[in-house]
């Protein structure tokens, strides 16, 4: 398996279609980069480098779009949702909220970590 297997395209983010990654290991596929390239534009993400180390574009989680109820429609590359059963449904597949929701995660982890630290070295054992 590897490059020319089949995936699919759910909202302009494409994803090995057996498994549902973006980045899929036992595929060979990571299309993180080009799913990353064609949110270059959007306004909510422009600013998101800007956020102390606590969160990448480059090496962010993958998603797996069948996870998130993704249904294939025949033998295609295309995907409608489980919830509408709506082709590349802008409601379940809204990758730039979902990668908002995941900076906002980093940023609340760096956070208590950081709290963490500060209570550990306060402490008197």
């Amino acid at each position: 398996m590897g490059y020319g297997e089949p995936m699919v395209i759910v909202n302009n983010f494409a994803f090995c279609k057996k498994h549902g990654d973006e980045y899929c290991y036992p595929c060979f596929y990571d299309h993180r980069d080009t799913n990353n390239f064609t949110l270059l534009e959007e306004p909510a993400l422009r600013d998101i480098g800007d956020n102390g180390g606590v969160y990448s574009m480059d090496s962010r989680e993958s998603i797996n779009v069948y996870e998130l109820g993704a249904i294939p429609i025949g033998d295609g590359e295309d995907c409608k949702c489980r919830k509408q059963l709506v082709k590349d449904c802008k409601e379940c597949f809204d990758w730039v909220k979902h990668i908002l929701n995941e900076l906002e995660e980093a940023k609340y982890r760096a956070k208590w970590l950081k709290k963490r630290e500060k209570y550990y070295r306060n402490r008197e054992d």
